[in-house]
């Protein structure tokens, strides 16, 4: 008798687990009731925007050198840049915000002081062709010059 009891209240639950109940948070009252005009959200960004925030790593002293290889799915951008003192452990891409249209510039931002390091350093960059999609240039940016890429 005690294992019926049991087994009832299991299959039960197994059961409610296969249906299709409506769920609570397709229970929106308020869409009924107060239905006027508003402005539908697409996204989770603010609605006045992110802050700008500035990066506080340094930028690289200077690109020396840049390369790009073309991919089925994109462009892998390699820069090498010679970085002012040693010690820096890597140099990353960072994207800035866009400040115009078709181009997307890239800062060669200095990571992390440890031991001792070489006096150039490569960073590398993948960018898709979803992303390259109408972009008319690929700008690297260090503290003494810059240099474009065309893809």
């Amino acid at each position: 008798m005690r294992g019926g009891t049991l087994c009832f209240p299991i299959m039960l639950l197994m059961l409610a687990g296969c249906a299709s109940f409506p769920s609570f948070g397709s229970l929106n009252l308020g869409d009924g009731l107060f239905s006027g005009a508003r402005t539908a959200r697409t996204g989770l960004a603010p609605s006045r925007g992110y802050p700008d925030i500035a990066d506080p790593r340094p930028l690289a002293a200077r690109i020396v050198g840049i390369a790009a290889e073309r991919t089925a799915t994109g462009v892998l951008l390699r820069a090498t840049v010679a970085v002012p003192a040693a010690g820096y452990m890597g140099v990353q891409l960072a994207e800035r915000r866009p400040a115009e249209t078709g181009v997307i510039v890239l800062d060669a931002r200095l990571q992390g002081r440890a031991g001792p390091a070489a006096a150039t350093a490569i960073a590398a960059i993948f960018l898709p062709y979803s992303k390259l999609g109408g972009t008319r240039e690929i700008r690297l940016v260090s503290a003494a010059n810059s240099v474009s890429y065309r893809p």
